[in-house]
Parts: C-alpha cells; structure tokens; sequence
C-alpha cells in the first residue's frame, strides 16, 4: 500500500508544519477527523524544515524535556540541517 495513501497510508496522520503540529498537540481533531487508531493507523510528529519552536516544544514535552527558548531555538536549527533526505525525523505518539 502507498505511503501517502488517502485514510490508511502510513503518512495519512504525519504532521510536520508547526502549525499543524501544535494543533494536534492541543487539539488532534483540529486536524483529523477520527483517530489514527480507528483505522490501525498511528500518529506521527515529524520534527523537519517545517516545524516551528511552538510545535518542537509541544514534542520535546512529550518526550519528558522541557528547553527555554534559546535551547529551542538552537535546536530547531540544529534539526533542520542535519537531514539531507529532508525527510525530518519521526515521532510516533502514544
């Protein structure tokens, strides 16, 4: 099956735009309709040349980390030139 397949591809529930990502992080049904699961699917937070600070704090949070702003910021720059595929890097949520 396709990746970007509509509904059930792995990458139907990946978000990577910060404002996408920090809307999920509040509210997922700003984004999505029903829940990833509901289809046997998982969500995922790609952190990449997308993201913004509010969306990686909202990650690093969930991750157990809490930076202040110029943590975040050096780790947003650090992020967005370490990938070369430009794929990002993936978090899968609970």
């Amino acid at each position: 099956m396709a990746k970007n397949k509509a509904v059930v591809g792995e990458h139907a529930f990946a978000h990577e735009s910060g404002i996408h990502v920090a809307a999920i992080l509040e509210e997922p049904s700003t984004y999505e309709l029903f829940s990833p699961e509901l289809v046997g699917g998982k969500r995922s937070l790609i952190i990449g040349k997308h993201t913004g600070t509010k969306a990686l704090k909202g990650i690093i949070h969930t991750m157990g980390y809490d930076l202040n702003h110029d943590q975040l910021c050096d780790l947003l720059e650090e992020s967005k030139g370490l990938h070369p595929c430009q794929e990002g890097y993936t978090l899968q949520t609970p």
